[in-house]
């Protein structure tokens, strides 16, 4: 199988959620911020994420919830809002990287989108294949808002999670993400970002998604 042509797939994996859902909404609802752009991203493909008046108005509500190493706090092109509770997210990282086994994990961030989110590609991961971590906290939208399209045909699908499947990776080499917007609704989406440890491992996740029958776009 050839990664860099797969757009995402969703592992056959319990759902991902943290252990007290009292705890982590305490935490939001009384953490949460407006997050703008301090700065530009650095790749051409990512210009999209240059949101209209995104330096100006809020994209996201969000915050920094799991740190490693400093890396992405020294490379984000967006308002920093750490709030860390070690109790909450070191337990939730270890069953994160229990169900990507593939996955080191260095960084926890979520957010919830304030308006709609063009398609874009982010400054990273740029691993190409179905790499780039998400998981849904909460979301009470009738379908699913997040979507994938591919870089040269333009074919895009949403990805069909649900709160049993709330567990994804996509494809942020060879394919845009973005994401419709309801106001009437919302949505917390976790975004981890780290590396990949054992490529041989993604490559087996992936089959054994396709071979289950799980959902998976392969281009």
């Amino acid at each position: 199988m050839d990664l860099s042509k797969v757009g995402y797939f969703i592992p056959d994996v319990k759902p991902l959620y943290p252990h007290s859902m009292d705890k982590f909404w305490d935490m939001w609802n009384n953490n949460k911020e407006p997050l703008t752009k301090v700065k530009k991203d650095s790749l051409d493909e990512s210009r999209g994420n240059d949101l209209f008046l995104a330096t100006e108005l809020p994209q996201f509500d969000g915050m920094i919830t799991y740190l490693k190493t400093d890396g992405y706090v020294k490379g984000s092109t967006w308002k920093q809002n750490v709030v860390l509770e070690p109790s909450l997210w070191d337990p939730y990282v270890e069953e994160l990287e229990d169900r990507m086994p593939w996955f080191e994990c260095d960084t926890v961030v979520l957010w919830a989108c304030l308006r709609v989110v063009p398609y874009h590609i982010d400054p990273a991961p740029l691993f190409p294949g179905p790499v780039a971590i998400r998981s849904l906290i909460y979301d009470n939208n009738p379908s699913p808002t997040f979507k994938v399209r591919h870089t040269l045909t333009k074919k895009e699908q949403h990805v069909p999670y649900n709160e049993n499947q709330n567990l994804f990776a996509f494809n942020n080499r060879n394919f845009y993400h973005g994401a419709d917007f309801n106001k009437n609704h919302y949505k917390i989406l976790m975004r981890a970002f780290g590396k990949v440890k054992y490529p041989e491992l993604l490559l087996k996740q992936v089959e054994h998604t396709k071979d289950k029958g799980f959902p998976l776009w392969e281009m």
